[in-house]
């Protein structure tokens, strides 16, 4: 549920240039990363140190950029797939600022370290971890801190969080920017928030002027953006968080059905964390990191993207698999799309929770009929609902719906994803009993004129849609215990939530149960028990421990019935849910104890950032199977 940033762009002359400088360290391309995404007609590079105004700073620009970054300054440093903005992430200054010049109060900020014992220093570090930090791609690790709590400017880099997002230089200008008295730098995405990666050397001072104190430059164009990579690990289990540069051009095989032969496919994604998948002759090509298509000027970099890759792999399709959601800006930006060829593309659509069970499978080479564990946000579901904590049965054809988490309205729709607490209230109202707003007044002190406006929405039922969203409950939780109100960016409520479960112990059996009922899950016992130990004072890291124990336990329960019924032994996990390592971990074991196979993603994000791929497989098992019920 962490989401961290990235990136790394802007041309300029050679005139007063330091020595060239080469950016791979090879001379040429970084082996084992082929779409490190910038042209290299050359064997080095111009670079230069600018203030805002774009004018050259004279002297060595090294000396001159560390200067700057000891005194609070901010640089936006141009890199191999666009800008990254750097300070020093020990001076809270720098961050505070950083923050709010970028629109980003609390998402969590990736930071560069100088070497890999500056890591080890405030970093937990598996074995597997130091592979992955030192490994060609440089990619960005969540590690955990060895602090219980971090402190001092370290509370500002991921807030509320006990992980953050670490990675290595990973190209000499960017070790030229540390020194012995620099060890960690901030280095998030060179952007306003919701805006693209800025990239284009032209548009990197008009761009990111209102952020930045300096720009550092060097003259290789970039030829397309292409975002950092961001891995987590359990035990030796490597996990995609956002799989990008070092990752995004490797082409992953697929399970192919018999007639096949000649489908090319353009898997659209999501419209959030979205990356897009192309597919020709058995192999899918992921796209990089795009991102949430939140503004006019996101779509129209996906559009040129979706068009880029198309052009590099000479791959055309006529075909798009979309996403079933009638509002989504993927299936309207391709729909009205402008295209080389005469023929209009040809639209199919898929359901979102069997587009992501689609993507574990094929992610893991299976064929057949799976149980499929699917818990996420939000999807557009087949009844019109929003689905997000669904149990299903199927294979890439089709799929039955075996049980879901039981409906709640969303008061005001969207802006619940905001204000966790109005989906808190939603909750209270339907589970608590007559007394619920005694018991929310209770909950939620001052807030009596919200809890009213609340309480006629949901009387009126208007603007008021009905979501099975397990990051709805999850948000819900969240706010009962006072982690998250509002949340500034997506899954922040969850996030904190599945942070207190590290190093949180379950002493007693605490009653938490959901119930299930005609493929309805319940959470009524757990709220009750969830407001009866916040009255009692029960720690907050034991109520999320019993919640989740609680949770993993329906979950692997009700899949466990499914596998019975209908005689399968293989269950898949999806959703942006199971990046909580706990409740992922916790569903695995209960499954496994059972004699369950359990599959979890390996190669894409479990995410809606992975969900491309799952729709090119459902694609191309219907299409060569007469292309009948491209939607179940």
């Amino acid at each position: 549920m962490e989401e961290f940033p990235a990136g790394a762009a802007t041309n300029s002359s050679s005139s007063g240039c330091s020595p060239a400088l080469d950016l791979t360290g090879r001379g040429g391309r970084r082996q084992g990363a082929p779409d490190q995404s910038f042209h290299c007609p050359g064997s080095g590079s111009a670079v230069r140190l600018l203030d805002s105004c774009g004018r050259s700073i004279p002297g060595d620009w090294q000396a001159q950029a560390r200067r700057a970054l000891k005194e609070g300054k901010i640089i936006a440093v141009k890199g191999i797939g666009g800008y990254h903005l750097a300070c020093d992430a020990y001076s809270a200054d720098a961050i505070d600022r950083l923050r709010k010049q970028k629109r980003r109060p609390d998402k969590p900020l990736a930071v560069m370290a100088r070497d890999l014992e500056c890591v080890r220093r405030r970093f937990q570090v598996s074995g597997p971890e130091k592979e992955l930090l030192l490994s060609p791609p440089s990619p960005i690790i969540l590690l955990r801190f060895k602090e219980p709590k971090p402190s001092g400017s370290w509370s500002r880099v991921a807030p509320g969080l006990r992980r953050a997002g670490v990675m290595l230089p990973y190209t000499p200008l960017h070790k030229g920017l540390f020194d012995h008295d620099l060890e960690f730098l901030v280095m998030t995405s060179g952007n306003l928030s919701g805006q693209p990666l800025v990239y284009r050397d032209e548009e990197a001072l008009p761009g990111l002027k209102s952020m930045i104190d300096y720009l550092l430059v060097h003259d290789r164009p970039i030829e397309q953006p292409c975002d950092d990579s961001v891995l987590m690990l359990d035990g030796s289990r490597v996990e995609f968080i956002r799989r990008s540069r070092g990752y995004s051009s490797q082409s992953l095989s697929l399970p192919m059905p018999s007639g096949c032969h000649g489908i090319e496919l353009l898997g659209a994604g999501a419209d959030f964390k979205n990356t897009f998948c192309l597919y020709q002759d058995g192999e899918a090509v992921m796209s990089q990191h795009v991102g949430d298509l939140s503004s006019e000027e996101m779509v129209e970099r996906y559009l040129s993207l979706v068009g880029d890759l198309q052009r590099r792999r000479r791959i055309f399709p006529a075909a798009v698999v979309c996403d079933l959601h009638p509002e989504y800006l993927t299936a309207r930006a391709l729909a009205g799309e402008k295209r080389d060829r005469s023929s209009p593309r040809q639209l199919f659509r898929v359901q979102h929770h069997h587009a992501h069970m689609a993507s574990c499978m094929a992610d893991n080479g299976l064929t057949g009929r799976v149980v499929g564990l699917i818990a996420d946000g939000t999807g557009y579901g087949l009844d019109g609902n929003l689905w997000g904590c669904e149990l299903l049965v199927g294979d890439y054809l089709d799929f039955s719906r075996e049980a879901h988490l039981e409906y709640v309205p969303l008061p005001g729709g969207e802006a619940c994803i905001r204000y966790p607490r109005r989906t808190a209230l939603s909750y209270l109202r339907q589970y608590g009993g007559a007394s619920w707003v005694q018991s929310a007044r209770r909950l939620f002190p001052g807030c009596g004129e919200e809890i009213e406006i609340i309480s006629r929405m949901l009387e009126s039922g208007f603007n008021c849609p009905l979501s099975s969203g397990c990051g709805r409950l999850f948000d819900a939780v969240s706010a009962m215990l006072g982690i998250c109100h509002v949340s500034s960016y997506d899954g922040q409520a969850a996030a904190g939530l599945g942070t207190l479960v590290d190093g949180a112990v379950q002493k007693v059996d605490s009653g938490y149960r959901f119930t299930t009922a005609g493929g309805l899950i319940s959470p009524r016992q757990v709220l009750r028990c969830i407001s009866r130990d916040l009255e009692k004072g029960v720690p907050a890291e034991i109520i999320a421990l019993r919640f989740h124990d609680a949770l993993a336990e329906i979950m692997a329960g009700t899949a466990r019935e499914a596998a019975l019924k209908y005689g399968l032994d293989r269950v898949v996990l999806s959703g942006g849910v199971f990046q909580n390592r706990y409740l992922s971990r916790k569903c695995r074991e209960i499954m496994e104890c059972c004699g369950l196979k359990v599959y979890t993603h390996s190669r894409v994000p479990c995410s809606d950032a992975g969900i491309a791929l799952g729709q090119v497989a459902i694609g191309l098992w219907r299409l060569a199977n007469g292309g009948v019920k491209i939607c179940a």
